[in-house]
């Protein structure tokens, strides 16, 4: 049985009889493999007497993106559009949102690390950040100097511990 069939006889039929910039609604569009949901927002109306288009933002999801586009429709082209709720816009789309927040949030601390390794070595490089260090204390000697040196300490720690 087809799906039309099973859908036909359990659905009311449902037709937009106006369309004014601000509507909301929902489209299906089975141009391709696959079948996709779009929402839109009519922005814009045209009509000279012989032409008509209108003009929508749409809207669509895919895991966790939300993607959109700027579609028109011709009038003399068939597109299948329903009604839509402002709440069932809300439930599609929430879990793409929230999850494009994280995403957000994320690169928001990758970027700041970014920004202030970035800061950090403008300032090393100009100097600036050399007026805030200082130079570690050093003495430099022969290997020979430091070979007798050393020795004479091995000396003082034995006579210590004798």
């Amino acid at each position: 049985m087809e799906t039309k069939n099973l859908i036909q006889q359990s659905a009311n039929v449902i037709r937009l009889t106006n369309l004014k910039i601000g509507d909301v609604y929902k489209r299906v569009d089975t141009q391709y493999s696959s079948t996709e949901i779009y929402y839109g927002v009519i922005t814009d109306i045209m009509n000279d007497g012989e032409n008509s288009f209108i003009e929508a933002l749409e809207y669509t999801k895919s895991y966790s993106d939300v993607k959109a586009t700027i579609k028109i429709f011709e009038g003399t082209k068939d597109v299948s559009i329903f009604p839509a709720r402002i709440i069932d816009i809300k439930e599609y789309f929430d879990y793409a949102i929230k999850d494009l927040e994280k995403n957000i949030e994320k690169k928001k601390d990758e970027l700041q690390k970014e920004i202030t390794a970035y800061e950090n070595a403008k300032l090393f490089v100009s100097g600036e950040k050399s007026k805030q260090l200082t130079e570690a204390e050093f003495e430099e000697m022969t290997q020979k100097d430091y070979i007798t040196a050393k020795k004479i300490k091995e000396e003082k720690i034995k006579e210590l511990t004798d």
